[in-house]
């Protein structure tokens, strides 16, 4: 999510996306003294795809294998030299040299390095309420809608390091021999919400006007009493 990536905009904490990619460039602003560096601090937990032709717009439902990105470039009508440019930055990053030994081991650009790529940007976000049985504390996290809930209990982490050590359920009504039941049911880990039963209706509930503490869909969570750490 934008929101996420956000929070990431220090130089010794540093993430971008570009074209849905989600990067961890913080050991590229640390490890560069050129203008790589001075750039990606300026842009820290922002989206920089303005500054990269798409070669692959085709395919952004996942990660792709094998990155097509290319620095949009800038062509000096008398020299007629390509530097790769920004429209909003006046630095230029120098170009490689061609005149490359073929024997020599060439880094490959950063922008192209997958060993940076840490996720990717949701297209829909929702909200789900966590209510710790144990304790009565609630919170209140927004994920992405596809995301695993076994994806959400590691969010969890942030605010219960026993995360993992709880049994995470939803109410459920089930209808039995013309009655209607009201049971407990636990959530499979590896499972969207959605295909949890878990839906999201805030936009029904938004057209009413409804106050979103009532439509934000509650997990109770039971701890498992086996005391295993993050």
């Amino acid at each position: 999510m934008f929101s996420q990536v956000a929070t990431h905009s220090f130089p010794d904490d540093c993430w971008v996306s570009i074209h849905g990619n989600v990067f961890n460039v913080t050991n590229v602003v640390l490890d560069s003294l050129g203008s790589w560096s001075h750039l990606l601090r300026k842009e820290a937990g922002t989206d920089i795809s303005r500054w990269f032709v798409n070669c692959s717009a085709g395919n952004l439902d996942h990660m792709t294998a094998n990155l097509d990105l290319s620095v949009k470039v800038n062509v000096d009508p008398v020299m007629n030299i390509h530097h790769p440019y920004f429209i909003d930055s006046s630095v230029l990053i120098d170009a490689p040299s061609t005149n490359v030994d073929t024997d020599a081991i060439v880094p490959i650009p950063w922008w192209e390095d997958e060993s940076l790529i840490i996720g990717r940007l949701t297209s829909l976000a929702r909200k789900v309420r966590l209510r710790n049985v144990l304790t009565g504390q609630e919170h209140i996290l927004e994920v992405p809608k596809e995301e695993k809930v076994s994806g959400i209990r590691e969010r969890y982490l942030e605010y219960n390091w026993h995360a993992r050590s709880y049994t995470w359920k939803v109410l459920r009504k089930t209808c039995v021999v013309g009655k209607v039941h009201v049971d407990f049911i636990e959530l499979d880990m590896n499972k969207t919400l959605d295909e949890n039963d878990v839906l999201d209706d805030s936009e029904i509930f938004d057209e009413l006007s409804v106050p979103s503490d009532f439509f934000t869909p509650v997990i109770h969570l039971y701890y498992n009493d086996d005391l295993s750490l993050r």
